[in-house]
């Protein structure tokens, strides 16, 4: 019976764990609360809001690790295609160089990588006599990586005509790590714009809970009355809609 170590992932969704989902509520409590508090000063707003917090927070928790799990596997697929280039270069067969990576990886490589479960996925299949080209293009299908998808087309067509394999991962293997390379230099080079957005996103509640504290009833018209409850929501709303597209300007993705 096959355990569910074993279930091939379907990397265009991500299937959230009991701890993820008690995190998410964690913060739509945490933000509810804070916006409640902040902007409204009212019991009845942080009711409403934090239902709306619970249905919104989930989704965007859910692909932002999604995001992260796939930059984990496209520089773990990076590093084994070298490794697997190694061995071609020391005269070992496709399957059998697929066969020492996944020894390799079980030995050295953390039990949570997910090129090792995928690996050994693909060495189960080569020892019931599955092809190896067809292995790959299931898993580059699944994984919805483009580099993935490049790699396993060209390897099939190179494997079907007799292509220099050896070079052809070599390639690959360049291409992947120049992508990843260029991207980290682009994070590091922008770092400093996104942490001044993550503070800038957060100044304005700030700003109104120290008011509000050291100059007690200044902003008490905004907490009363239709009108003062009408500005604070526009502001509410104008904070998240500054936070949303300075995300999206500050966004890399390849």
């Amino acid at each position: 019976m096959r355990s569910r170590e074993d279930e091939p992932i379907d990397y265009h969704s991500y299937r959230m764990s009991l701890r993820d989902m008690l995190a998410c509520m964690l913060i739509a409590f945490l933000l509810s609360g804070a916006v409640a508090y902040i902007f409204y000063k009212s019991l009845l707003a942080f009711l409403i809001l934090f239902p709306l917090a619970c249905v919104t927070v989930p989704p965007v928790v859910r692909d932002e690790l999604r995001r992260r799990r796939d930059e984990r596997l496209r520089a773990e697929f990076r590093d084994t295609i070298v490794s697997i280039s190694g061995y071609l270069s020391a005269g070992y067969s496709m399957e059998n160089a697929f066969a020492e990576v996944l020894k390799e990886m079980q030995r050295m490589g953390p039990k949570d990588s997910l090129m090792l479960r995928e690996l050994a996925s693909i060495v189960r299949g080569i020892r019931i006599n599955q092809n190896v080209e067809q292995l790959l293009l299931s898993f580059a299908a699944r994984s919805g990586n483009d580099d993935i998808q490049s790699f396993a087309q060209v390897f099939s067509l190179s494997k079907r005509n007799g292509g220099d394999m050896r070079e052809i991962i070599e390639r690959t293997a360049n291409v992947i790590r120049d992508k990843v390379q260029v991207k980290e230099d682009i994070k590091t080079a922008t770092q400093a714009v996104r942490f001044e957005q993550l503070v800038m996103s957060f100044i304005p509640f700030f700003v109104v809970f120290y008011i509000d504290l050291s100059s007690a009833g200044f902003l008490e018209p905004l907490y009363e009355g239709i009108p003062g409850r009408a500005v604070m929501t526009v502001a509410l709303i104008m904070m998240a809609v500054s936070f949303l597209l300075s995300r999206k300007l500050t966004d890399i993705g390849f």
